[in-house]
């Protein structure tokens, strides 16, 4: 069944872009077929239905939806442009750093997600792909969440990790500049494909925009509110979010009847109905299939490209910091010995740690369902999109696992490791 498994997440694909179909409606149709025949109950298939996704997009949506209805977003995203003026072309680069610097500051990755939301926005209104923008924050976070100030940081330094496997704490910096080095790659990649350095077609000047009424300020509140609870106090993103935007519609920012109208159900749909597929496919060992494959082909010198990706897998359907480091950092050391020469620990250690974490931006993740969320929440998204949205995502997170792991056969990672530890 594993083989028929994947075969199976292709025809859902394929058959929702052919009959222009919602991609999750026939995932979970499907998913119940599938899991019949593999012998899973209806009771599991249900359990793959992500209770804490469904949540997060909605807190997000609901929120963005109030604020959307005061045009606040728009006029800030005009004012951002008409700071930017003539640097426009770095702000990619800006939002990879202020990825980097939020997440590196100790609130962790998925609060760190902030600044890939409010990135969204700012590209609409600038007339650039949302990608150019949301894509390089989330590599800069997934680059930033292993420091001195991180819980993943004290994790990796400590004597579960880095004693343990005879290193220092200075682990934690060797894994977070190879982070930063394989974080500037993706977004340099990013870069280049959606040509940031061409001017963006939208410009304003500061002088000619309008100042925020009572409402908008409102709204300019409540995200500064949600910044701090999430990033200085650690609070959950959604539950923060739909506590906003009820105060919102309690002050009479806007109305519930337009917000549940304009919130995109349809993509809150798409993501948790792929995801509850994907349990299924992965209860019936298709990833477990597409692991062993890469297995079967590594050495000491792709041992670490090949553990990225495999990581990388693993996170799309379990917590990185959660699940997938647990279980896999600790097997370096036998694997190094294993493989025998070529096979460098560190390497491993940190492909392990970005792969799992830039796998995040996937549509099956908090990062990439949070991103596509905001996106579908904007007046100026093509809800007919949606579904090539969904896909964009994936071949996104695909393409990161690809670079990091060149970098890894290249011996960048190797090249590193001898200059730090």
């Amino acid at each position: 069944m594993d083989k028929i498994s994947l075969l199976v997440l292709l025809a859902v694909i394929a058959l929702g872009f052919w009959k222009k179909k919602n991609v999750g409606l026939l995932a979970m149709a499907f998913a119940f077929v599938l899991g019949r025949f593999g012998g899973i109950a209806d009771k599991t298939i249900i359990a793959g239905f992500s209770s804490s996704t469904f949540v997060s997009l909605l807190g997000i949506t609901f929120w963005f939806a109030v604020i959307n209805q005061t045009g606040v977003v728009d006029l800030l995203a005009k004012k951002g442009v008409a700071i930017a003026g003539k640097q426009q072309w770095a702000i990619p680069f800006l939002m990879m750093f202020l990825g980097f610097l939020v997440s590196f500051m100790g609130p962790g990755a998925v609060p760190a997600c902030v600044v890939c939301i409010l990135s969204i926005p700012l590209a609409f209104e600038m007339g650039v792909s949302p990608m150019l923008y949301c894509l390089p924050a989330f590599a800069g976070l997934c680059a930033g969440r292993v420091s001195p100030f991180t819980t993943e940081g004290a994790w990796l330094a400590g004597e579960e990790v880095a004693v343990a496997q005879g290193y220092t704490p200075a682990l934690t910096t060797y894994v977070t500049v190879s982070g930063i080095v394989a974080a500037l790659a993706c977004t340099l990649v990013v870069y280049i494909f959606y040509k940031g350095w061409k001017k963006a077609p939208n410009e304003y000047k500061a002088s000619e925009l309008p100042a925020f009424d009572a409402k908008q300020k409102y709204c300019l509140t409540s995200i500064v509110v949600m910044a701090v609870l999430v990033v200085g106090f650690s609070l959950t993103t959604a539950l923060v979010c739909l506590l906003l935007g009820e105060i919102l519609l309690l002050l009479g920012v806007g109305t519930e009847k337009e917000t549940l109208r304009t919130m995109p159900w349809g993509t809150m749909v798409l993501v948790c109905g792929v995801g509850l597929l994907m349990t299924v496919i992965n209860a019936l060992g298709g990833i477990e299939l597409l692991s062993n494959i890469l297995s079967s082909v590594m050495s000491g010198r792709t041992a670490a490209g090949i553990m990225g990706i495999v990581s990388g897998m693993m996170s799309w359907f379990s917590s990185s910091f959660g699940v997938v480091w647990p279980a896999l950092i600790p097997t370096v050391p036998d694997l190094v010995q294993t493989l025998g020469s070529g096979a460098n620990g560190a390497a491993i250690i940190s492909a392990i740690a970005f792969g799992a974490s830039i796998a995040g931006i996937s549509p099956f993740s908090s990062g990439g369902s949070m991103c596509i969320s905001a996106m579908s929440v904007d007046s100026r998204f093509d809800e007919s999109q949606t579904n090539k949205c969904f896909i964009q995502f994936f071949a996104w997170a695909v393409a990161f696992l690809g670079i990091a792991a060149i970098l890894c056969f290249l011996g960048v990672f190797d090249l590193l490791a001898g200059m730090m530890l």
